[in-house]
């Protein structure tokens, strides 16, 4: 993890910028990867630094044959644009020895790092206890929206995350439980979709600052709304992280055969088969987990369809119908698309 300060030192971001956050390469053994040589350090907006805004943008990109980073975009964010433009500013200032193949420069087609924007007045932002800190106005709100989930009552559930949305001044915990509200709220309605990206987003911001008990019942329903999905990859990414922090945990040991299932399945010849809808601003995307794509539309066009793999990458647009054939030695796959908001699309792996 590497830290960096702003032209005022009171306040401090994180880069986790050493190696690729989302996804392990399956490289071969004549592939040597690209290898970080110099960074710059993102501003921090002068607005969201006055109103004391934090939040974090993971960055995907390309670095090539000679080292330079290009066609940086935004995986996923809190959603705030200063921050995303500040992080993709960075990024692609950023030097690589590249990566290479038996010894000749390539090109690395996937890479992502998270970057971290964090306030804190102290000289350490993780011994900072005041990040733990939630305003009892907002707690008041989020323990009202839990209380109406619980209830069934989505509709005064759907106003107490609107207030909390509208809340501009949102340290990271308070993002991180309204995270956790929305993700309920998109569970109890039934809409797994939603409901996992928003606990996936909890999974990989939320250790740090919410309590273990709360950190883990996320875990456990990030883990069934990615299985409802179908997603089974997300899933067993989902199993593996809860794992690794507490492999004892009798929740974990629930969940253990349906992620022996998932992981038989995808280790199997069976289609898999995914419906995407795009949503209202940024990028849908997925990783892989077969060698053939098949995309069907529900009638609209996809403006792009761009596949990121470790060594190879695709573009298609206007897209209502597409095949796609992966090679073994690309690597790990990640599709994005984009297009009208709310189409939707049927992505079936073989």
């Amino acid at each position: 993890m590497l830290r960096g300060n702003t032209s005022n030192s009171k306040y401090w971001l994180t880069l986790l910028a050493t190696a690729p956050i989302f996804f392990s390469g399956m490289s071969q053994a004549s592939v040597v990867d690209a290898k970080l040589l110099s960074e710059s350090s993102p501003v921090y907006p002068f607005e969201y630094r006055k109103d004391s805004i934090e939040g974090w943008v993971q960055v995907s990109f390309v670095v090539n044959a000679e080292g330079i980073v290009t066609e940086p975009l935004v995986h996923e964010s809190t959603g705030h644009e200063l921050f995303e433009q500040a992080a993709l500013d960075a990024v692609s200032k950023w030097q690589y020895q590249p990566a290479s193949k038996d010894g000749v420069p390539v090109a690395q087609s996937f890479n992502a790092v998270q970057v971290e924007f964090h306030l804190d007045t102290s000289n350490n932002y993780y011994e900072d206890s005041g990040r733990n800190e939630v305003e009892k106005r907002f707690l008041s709100r989020f323990q009202k929206g839990m209380t109406a989930i619980e209830r069934g009552n989505l509709k005064e559930a759907a106003k107490k995350i609107k207030e909390l949305q509208e809340r501009e001044k949102r340290k990271w915990i308070e993002a991180s439980y309204l995270w956790v509200l929305e993700g309920y709220y998109f569970d109890k309605a039934g809409d797994s979709v939603k409901a996992a990206k928003k606990f996936s987003h909890v999974m990989n911001n939320g250790s740090q600052v919410l309590p273990r008990a709360v950190y883990v019942e996320v875990l456990k329903k990030a883990f069934r709304a990615n299985i409802m999905n179908n997603n089974l990859l997300g899933a067993v990414q989902v199993y593996e992280h809860f794992e690794a922090i507490d492999a004892d945990h009798d929740g974990l040991k629930s969940l253990a055969p349906y992620y022996q299932q998932a992981q038989s399945f995808l280790a199997g010849e069976q289609p898999l088969e995914l419906i995407g809808i795009l949503p209202e601003s940024g990028l849908w995307h997925h990783t892989t987990s077969r060698q053939d794509l098949q995309l069907v539309t529900d009638g609209k066009k996809l403006e792009s369809v761009h596949l990121r793999c470790d060594h190879q990458q695709q573009s298609f647009s206007n897209v209502q119908k597409q095949s796609i054939k992966l090679e073994p030695d690309w690597g790990t796959c990640v599709v994005y698309i984009d297009g009208p908001a709310k189409t939707q699309f049927l992505l079936t792996e073989s």
